[in-house]
């Protein structure tokens, strides 16, 4: 489902074309984080399907689902 996020005005944000590259800049680097937290915190990664926000160069360790007896 699409999420209203306000952005301060000194942030920008870019789109890649398929929608999966977010791109924030901002000149103030304390604002940028915090606006970048705040994006993470409202799809945090799944850890069983590896799904949500993931910044770029993390690795989310998947957990084994429930295994078949």
């Amino acid at each position: 489902h699409k999420i209203d996020f306000d952005l301060p005005k000194n942030v920008t944000v870019e789109i890649d074309k398929t929608g999966q590259l977010v791109t924030f800049d901002s000149v103030d680097k304390d604002l940028l984080g915090q606006v970048c937290s705040d994006v993470r915190s409202l799809r945090p990664p799944e850890p069983y399907k590896g799904t949500g926000i993931q910044y770029v160069g993390e690795t989310i360790l998947r957990k084994a689902g429930k295994a078949k007896a």
